[in-house]
Parts: structure tokens; sequence; C-alpha cells
């Protein structure tokens, strides 16, 4: 599950990435709108406090008005409580003149109207009690309770129309009592519709929903005066309007509602997508740039990676920057040094520390300031060894901008075959010099010894015979005695040559199976060989040369049985057993068997010489022997051990030596046990051959 949802985010995340951004631009876009519609609305709400400010401003006005006026009225009544009809009248048409809003003025001694202006139009009222109408009582109560002037309204009029009602309760003091009594109420009926006009309130309606409502300034509100009483449930602007006794509430809303956009969203709109887009079309370039960027990248680590030699690349300051993997495999030992920034001086100081170069041990420091050289010339091809017999071909150059460009080739295979070639070369040659001489030993032999044979005179044995014949005097016994010196002469020099002569033909029948194994032309025809009679007649046959070396050869054997070619098998022991008996000058030679499995094990021990330890590595190679020196003391051809490891491992075994030098050595070899069925097995494999 993780593994697929990396894989898409790695193939479709940029989709993703867009879907996102889309998104952020998208929520940019309505927080501004929001945002722009917040202050829309906070703009109009404050529009509107300022026109409700100036509304109220005028109603206050227009009641503060009225309220002086039915004051004046309360002035003339306590001056003269007595106040007649035409008193009254002359003193309210000089209120009213200024003031056509006012319907009429009243004055009601003890809650009676008894006082009208004018009197004419509003004579209806004369007479009418205030304590009849339990609606008008209520306020006229209120404004004798409080002493202060209370407004009323819209109301219906007796006289007929609706009008705001300002009744001021009038008190007369009782100068000897020093009190205050209840004289009645003075009151100011005042057109509503007029009223609404002066105050600016129809005015306003045109433009913004306007509405006002009574307020007793403790909580409680009253019926709507003006408006629609919708308006109050719309949040709006209210304002309160003070009232000599409570308060009204005027409330103002935009017609249509609050805006839920600002005027110029769709500018806003616009302007969000424009940005929106051009921020995503530079995303998406950027994001094009970016993956065209890492494809090269990526190819170009895939191209260094996809080659066989190391490779590294140092910046201008000689700091590591890159290299592939086949770089860090070939310098194993220093790969955690590989981080961009660090230098290569101490890349390569780390590294002799280490012991990553071979060449560079015991000549650390020269070694250390050759390859700092080379590195900074950046012009030659450095060959370099490290540990385990491995071999770098450097080749760096530097760029345009003065990085190093480098390339490690491993050419450890190469030198190891050249290494080979030549040790070959030399063991060839050696070969060659030391079968040179070998031959020539037997040959110089033969014809050393041929040459008196064949001119017998020149021989002290023939003189002695021949003057002993030319001496008639000489007796038969000095006769026979001449006789047998010049045959004992001939007989040891026929010795000599047949010895000679049976080393040449071994020299030759070596260099005849070596020429058989080169050709693959070897053969074995095996059978069912007694391990005892095999083992036993070695021994004998190299029992007068240990005997002269004044050495004991011992045999132990278990009768066992193994299937092999007799010939090779014994070809095989006499090489062994011959060089043990060669190397060694003192002790003994062992030959014993033991069965292991399915092979028997075929051990020839000794008290020899011994080999070193790297000898032993190359003891079984051709042409290989153990150094000169004992070459000369010894003789061989260095052939030998060579073939006996061909010829054992054809027959499926294996040979091996176990040594230590100036003690002595083991060799030991296998040939597979006999069986029917193993032999059967040989038979049918003949067969189809």
């Amino acid at each position: 599950m993780k593994s697929s949802l990396g894989s898409f985010l790695r193939k479709r995340g940029h989709l993703l990435l867009y879907f996102v951004v889309c998104c952020l631009i998208l929520s940019f876009g309505f927080a501004l709108d929001r945002l722009n519609a917040k202050n829309a609305v906070v703009d109009l709400r404050i529009s509107l406090i300022e026109k409700g400010a100036t509304l109220r401003a005028q109603l206050e006005r227009e009641l503060i008005g009225k309220i002086l006026m039915s004051r004046g009225l309360v002035v003339a009544v306590i001056t003269n409580p007595g106040i007649s009809q035409s008193q009254f009248s002359e003193i309210a048409e000089q209120l009213k003149r200024n003031n056509p809003d006012i319907i009429n003025i009243a004055a009601a001694p003890d809650m009676v109207v008894k006082l009208v202006y004018p009197y004419a139009e509003n004579s209806a009222v004369i007479g009418f009690d205030y304590r009849s109408s339990e609606a008008q009582l209520t306020s006229v109560e209120m404004a004798q309770e409080t002493g202060m002037p209370i407004v009323s309204g819209p109301v219906n009029l007796i006289q007929g129309g609706t009008g705001f009602i300002i009744r001021t309760p009038v008190f007369i003091s009782d100068e000897e009592s020093d009190s205050e009594s209840f004289w009645g109420i003075v009151s100011i009926v005042v057109d509503d519709t007029l009223f609404y006009k002066n105050a600016g309130l129809l005015d306003g309606i045109a433009t913004a929903n306007i509405a006002l409502r009574g307020h007793d300034g403790k909580g409680a509100q009253g019926a709507v005066i003006f408006g629609d009483e919708a308006t109050f449930s719309t949040d709006p602007v209210i304002l309160p309007v003070a009232l000599p006794y409570g308060s009204w509430q005027l409330a103002l809303a935009p017609k249509g509602g609050w805006p839920l956009h600002a005027d110029n969203y769709l500018k806003t709109w616009r302007d969000v997508i424009l940005f929106g887009s051009l921020f995503l079309f530079l995303l998406v370039a950027l994001r094009n740039f970016w993956v065209r960027k890492e494809e090269a990248e990526q190819q170009l680590v895939q191209a260094i990676e996809s080659i066989d030699d190391g490779f590294a690349l140092y910046d201008e300051q000689d700091r590591f920057v890159m290299c592939n993997s086949k770089y860090r495999q070939i310098y194993a030992k220093t790969a955690d040094m590989f981080r961009p920034g660090v230098p290569f001086e101490d890349i390569i100081r780390e590294g002799v520390r280490r012991g990553q170069y071979s060449d560079a041990i015991g000549n650390e420091t020269e070694w250390i300031r050759k390859r700092l050289e080379d590195h900074r010339a950046a012009s030659s091809v450095v060959v370099q060894q490290l540990e385990n017999e491995r071999w770098l071909k450097i080749s760096e150059r530097k760029t345009p901008n003065g990085s190093t460009v480098g390339f490690r080739v491993d050419i450890s295979e190469l030198m190891l075959a050249r290494n080979s070639a030549e040790r070959a070369n030399n063991e060839k040659t050696n070969f060659i010099n030391n079968i040179s001489h070998e031959l020539r030993t037997p040959l110089t032999v033969i014809l050393g010894y041929n040459s008196f044979l064949a001119k017998p005179e020149f021989l002290p044995s023939h003189k002695i015979l021949s003057a002993a014949l030319e001496n008639s005097r000489s007796k038969k016994d000095d006769l026979k005695q001449a006789i047998k010196g010049f045959l004992d002469d001939v007989v040891n020099y026929a010795g000599q040559m047949n010895t000679a002569g049976q080393h040449l033909l071994a020299l030759i029948n070596d260099i005849l199976d070596i020429s058989k194994i080169e050709e693959g032309k070897m053969e074995l025809n095996r059978q069912r060989i007694d391990v005892d009679t095999i083992v036993k007649s070695v021994a004998e046959q190299f029992k007068h040369h240990s005997g002269a070396k004044k050495i004991e050869i011992f045999r132990e054997t278990h009768n066992e049985f193994v299937l092999a070619d007799e010939t090779r098998l014994r070809q095989t022991l006499i090489n062994l057993v011959g060089n043990a008996i060669k190397f060694t000058d003192r002790g003994f030679v062992k030959i014993y068997t033991k069965a292991k499995g399915d092979f028997v094990h075929f051990y020839v021990e000794d008290t020899g010489v011994g080999i070193t330890e790297k000898d032993q590595k190359t003891l079984f190679q051709r042409f290989s022997q153990i150094d000169s020196s004992v070459t000369r003391s010894f003789g061989g051809t260095g052939l030998g051990l060579s073939i006996c490891k061909f010829l054992v491992e054809i027959h499926g075994g294996e040979i091996s030596v176990v040594s230590t030098y100036g003690v002595g050595s083991t060799f030991s070899f296998s040939i597979p046990s006999w069986t029917e069925i193993g032999e059967k097995g040989v038979a049918e494999e003949a067969l189809q051959g």
C-alpha cells in the first residue's frame, strides 16, 4: 500500500500539488471576497451610523423645540393659574406661528381640557376629561408622577388624524405652605407626518430602511412608531433618541439587506483568477524546468553509473562532488569519506592511513606528495596498486571551470596476466636452461664413455692387456687379470652409459607426457590394482638408492584395491618417492595408505629439507621448481609434480602437500577404490568411447 502511494506521488504528485494550489488560490479569493464584503458592511454600517446620527439629531431638535414650547406655556400658566382662553390663545398663537406641524395647543386644569388653540378647529376637545380615557390617562399620570414632559404617540386624535402629544405637568407653588400642588396638564399635539418630514425621516427612507420605536430606558421595547417593524430583525444600526422621560430607538438598515459582496467583487475575483493563473503558470513552468533538470541529472547519473569504470568529480577547489558506485567499490575502505565538500587530500591521506594503497606502504609521505602532484596536474595516466593484488589505471583531466574529472579503470586482470606471463616466461626460460643442463649431463656421460669404447686403445686397461698379449713371457694369470681389467672398464662404462640413457629417457618421457597433457591426448587404461603389490614394487625399486643415501624406506598398506591405470599410478608413486629420497639426506621415507569412503589415500612422508609456504603455492604448476639452487643441487625438470597432479585428477582424485621447512614433507593423493560397479562403469565408458 505504501509502495503504491509512493509510486503515485512520484508519477502524479504534481497534479496533487496543482490541485492544492488551486484550492489555496480559491480559498484566498473567498477570504479576500469575505474580507472585502466585511469591509463593505463596515463602511455601510458607518455610513448608516452617520446618517442615523443626523436623523437622531434632527428628531431630538424637533422634540426639544416642542418641549421648550410646552415649558413656555407652563411658565405662563404658573404665572397666571387662572389664564383665560383669550390670553391662552394669544400665547399659543405666538408659539404656533413658526411651527406648522403643531395641530393644537391645549391646557387641562384638573385633568379637564378647558383651553385650546386654535379654538375653532379644536373646540370639540373642550371639556375632555383625561380620566375618561384610560389610554391617555396613563401618560398624564406618568407626567404628574415624574414631573417630566411625556411624549406619546402617534395616537388617534379626537379632532381626527394622528399625531404626537407632548404633555407637560404644571405644578403651582403655595408660598404660605412652601409646597407645590398639581394644577393640570399642558399639551402640544404635533402632526406626525410633518414631524417625520421635519426630522428628515421621510427623505431618509428613500435610501435606507428606517424604523422608530419606543423604549422605556429600562429594556422594555415599545411599539413601532415609524417604518417597518421587520427592520429591527435585520441587524440594523440602532441609535437611541433621548426623550425627557424614556427614549426612542432609531433603526437603520440598507435597502435590500446587507451586501454579501463588495461592490468591486467581480474585479476582485478577476484579479485573484488572473494572479492565480499567472502563479499556476509559473508553478507549472518551474515544475517542468525542475523535471527536465532532474531528468537530465538522472540521465547523467545513470550514464555515470552504467560506466564499468570508476568515475569521480572534484570541484575547482578540489573538493568531492560526486562519484558512481563502481568508484565506491574500488575504494571501499574510504567510501565513507565520499561526501560533498570533503577535500581530495583528506581522502588520500585517510586511505593511506587505512592501508588502502599497497604501493604506499613504507613510503607514505613521498607517495602522498607524488599522488597529489599527479592529481593536481591531471595530465598523465597513473598506475596505482591497491591491496589484494589489485591495480588501477588512473586518468584525470581538468574541465574548463577548473574541476577535475577522474576515471579509475581496474586493470588487475591485465596486470595479473602480465605478471603471470612474465613468471611463466621466466619459468620456461629457467626450464629450458634447466632441461638443457639436464639433457646435456647424460648426453655428456654417454658421449664421453662412448668415445673410450669407440677407441678402446686409449683405455689404460686396454694398454695393459695389449702389453700382456705382446709379451710372450706373460703368465696366464697376468693375462687373465689384464683381460678382466679391460672387461671391467667396458662393463663400467656401459653401465654408466645405460644409467645416463635411462635418465635421458625419463626426461624425454616427462616432456612427452606434458605434450600429451597439453594436447589432451592422455588416456587411461583403468583396472583393478592391488595397492600392496604396487607399493611394494615401488619401494623395492628405490631400495638400492635409499640404501646408498643411508636412509630407511618404510611401507604400510592394508589390502586395498583401487580402480586405476597401473602405469600412471606407478609413475605418480615413483615421482613422489623419487623426490622424497632426492630431497632427504637423513631419516626416512615412508609410503602408507588409508581407505576413506570411496577413495584410497596414498601418503609419501619424508624427513627431508621441507618446503616453504610461498613455494607450496606454485609447487604443482608446470615448469615450477623451488629455486635454481635446489635444482642445481638435486636436479629435475620441474615437470614431475605437475604431471602427478594431472594424473591424479584425471583419475578423479586430488593431490596436496603438508610441509614444514627444515623438518619434512608429506605428499598425499587419492585414487577411487575398486568396486564391481565402478569397474563396470569404466568398461561401459570405454565401449561408448
